[in-house]
């Protein structure tokens, strides 16, 4: 309607027909951009040539449509664009540089970039554990970098864990195996890959007979290989992949867990990590095999009256995720919470998730 009116109130007709559908090839649209009638079309056609640019990391081509583009929220949204779309690219600095310019937009870009890089070519289980530990401290410090110049000084403990879990998550999730020694490295590195490592055993896994806790927990050991089919790993320009095809959930953030060290997982949610490999194993377990749809409420309820409080709050949180909307299942599982005489803690997850 706007550009109607535009058109209704312009005077003289344009030379160039404004409703022309805008070429696809990004040195095309960006030559037409410079003909289009009114500032408000141009702007919009730039930041669209500066997406396009940054599509094919032609990154000097996407800024200059960028430093064209009006400042204010239009600039913001360009480097916005520009940012997520450097993140499938591949090239993590530059979109982490992007996404700190990208304004009241960066947490955005930043969620956008991460999750759905792409991963160095070559990068996956059977790296070498030394290079992948130099790979995972590299990503954060470019991403620290990169964020470090956006006015909100949270912005850069955000973004580093969002890129470390994503790019813990893709180096396993769809490879089709479950290659223990990256996961086995220490601090946050080794907990982020251990989520990935995790989700892609509770993948493969060929069913959940048992305690499939205890079994992710072997292969996280290396006393037990899952191979599969492998899959086209991280997620592409759409949000889609195979990252997208489980169960995730918003985060459950509760007073007694706010201090602690989290990491996020795909779709919004968080994941608390272990005080050590061990423990951190169990709980990355827990929540892949809630991301693993057919997972059921009875596989989590063991781990309710564990000894270990951060593997107990991720089995109670993850239960009462899975009981939510069956009132026979909801009470069996505040039935266990109450039967392990749990911490007010646990109590405190199951109320905050039957809010939700």
């Amino acid at each position: 309607m706007i550009l109607f009116l535009l058109l209704a109130c312009g005077g003289a007709e344009p030379d160039v027909d404004p409703l022309a559908p805008w070429p696809a090839d990004p040195d095309a649209l960006a030559a037409h951009c410079a003909t289009l009638p009114y500032p408000q079309l141009v702007t919009t056609c730039r930041v669209q040539a500066a997406a396009r640019f940054a599509t094919a990391d032609r990154v000097p081509d996407a800024e200059a449509q960028c430093d064209a583009v009006p400042d204010g929220a239009w600039r913001d949204e360009c480097h916005f664009r520009v940012g997520e779309e450097l993140g499938v690219a591949g090239n993590i600095a530059a979109a982490a540089r992007h996404c700190g310019q990208a304004g009241w937009f960066a947490r955005n870009c930043v969620t956008h970039a991460a999750w759905r890089m792409r991963l160095p070519e070559g990068t996956g289980p059977t790296s070498d554990v030394a290079a992948l530990q130099a790979e995972g401290s590299e990503l954060l410090s470019v991403v620290e970098a990169g964020l470090s110049a956006h006015e909100d000084g949270g912005l850069v403990g955000e973004g580093r864990q969002a890129f470390l879990a994503a790019w813990g998550l893709h180096v396993y999730l769809g490879s089709g195996r479950t290659d223990p020694a990256p996961a086995q490295l220490s601090g946050e590195v080794g907990a982020a890959l251990r989520t990935g490592l995790m989700t892609e055993a509770a993948r493969l896994l060929p069913d959940l007979s048992g305690d499939p806790v205890a079994r992710l927990v072997e292969v996280a050991a290396g006393r037990e290989v899952l191979v599969g089919e492998a899959l086209p790993r991280g997620l592409d320009g759409a949000g889609e992949g195979v990252a997208a095809r489980g169960r995730w959930h918003l985060p459950v953030l509760l007073p007694h867990d706010a201090g602690l060290p989290h990491l996020p997982l795909y779709g919004g949610g968080l994941r608390l990590v272990g005080e050590d490999r061990d423990e951190d194993a169990v709980i990355a377990a827990l929540e892949a095999l809630y991301w693993r749809e057919d997972s059921g409420v009875g596989l989590f309820l063991p781990y309710v009256a564990d000894p270990r409080p951060r593997v107990r709050w991720t089995a109670v949180k993850a239960a009462a995720l899975v009981a939510r909307g069956d009132p026979e299942t909801w009470a069996a599982v505040q039935a266990a919470v109450d039967g392990a005489a749990a911490d007010a803690e646990s109590a405190a997850i199951v109320a905050a998730v039957g809010r939700r």
